[in-house]
């Protein structure tokens, strides 16, 4: 089982403990997140010092998301892997970057993530809870067009609380112990220490999520939800008993909230 630990930020390198293969550094959620030309230079050089091997995550973008990846992408090596969480971004690396290895991302293998699911899991018929325990990736069209037209080589998914089930026939991550509930531009943290308007709006980014988190409790809500940023997580540290049977290869290690 290959061992991969995920970080947002580069200091949290200094605070690691434990023996990993792989860096993943980047954001999923938010391209004002994206790191620097600088950042991303120093992370490649504290994997390559520790003989890691080097995955970039990239979040959804707008065109602006889109200028700044123009300056990252160039800078990987060959056979470095890149997070994609935009299906933009992916047809433009399988066009125009081949020698880096796309991996489809949590946001785009599409998992039914929502803790409510398990306040019907006992009453719905044995299809459906399977369904709910699958990835949209699983439908052969799209499994096949992701494979054999936009070369991805490995599924990043989560552990949902109701199970998991997959076709195992390409290599898959998973990320642990954070899972990704949902996300939105509508970043609810932003601005939370100063906020005069709506929720409902796209403020200038302030960066107010890497100074504050939120936790979440409802009485119809079976699991503690915490907001970070603009997304919401459960988190849930047991990990599938089956994993070799459900093809997953690689545990991605999340010692903080990847925000």
């Amino acid at each position: 089982m290959q061992r991969a630990v995920y970080i947002s930020k580069i200091e949290t390198l200094s605070e690691l403990s434990g023996s990993y293969d792989r860096l993943y550094f980047g954001t999923e959620f938010c391209e004002h997140l994206l790191p620097t030309v600088k950042a991303l230079k120093r992370a490649q050089k504290e994997a390559l010092d520790r003989d890691w091997q080097f995955t970039l995550v990239t979040p959804y973008v707008t065109d602006a998301g889109l200028a700044r990846l123009e300056k990252l992408l160039p800078l990987l090596s060959e056979g470095d892997e890149v997070v994609v969480n935009d299906w933009g971004v992916l047809d433009w690396l399988a066009a125009d970057f081949p020698q880096l290895t796309a991996l489809l991302g949590r946001l785009l293998t599409k998992q039914k993530r929502g803790p409510r699911i398990m306040n019907v899991v006992d009453i719905v018929p044995p299809a459906m809870l399977s369904h709910f325990r699958r990835s949209n990736v699983d439908t052969p069209h799209l499994h096949n067009w992701l494979i054999k037209k936009m070369n991805v080589a490995r599924f990043e998914l989560d552990y949902p609380l109701q199970g998991i089930e997959r076709r195992a026939d390409v290599p898959a991550s998973l990320y642990t112990p954070w899972m990704y509930v949902s996300t939105t531009r509508l970043c609810l943290t932003n601005h939370c220490e100063n906020r005069t308007q709506s929720l409902r709006a796209i403020f200038t980014c302030d960066h107010a999520c890497q100074r504050h988190a939120f936790t979440l409790k409802h009485p119809n809500m079976p699991a503690t939800l915490h907001l970070a940023g603009n997304t919401i997580f459960v988190r849930r540290d047991d990990l599938p008993a089956n994993m070799e049977e459900l093809g997953i290869d690689r545990l991605v290690i999340m010692p903080e909230i990847p925000i």
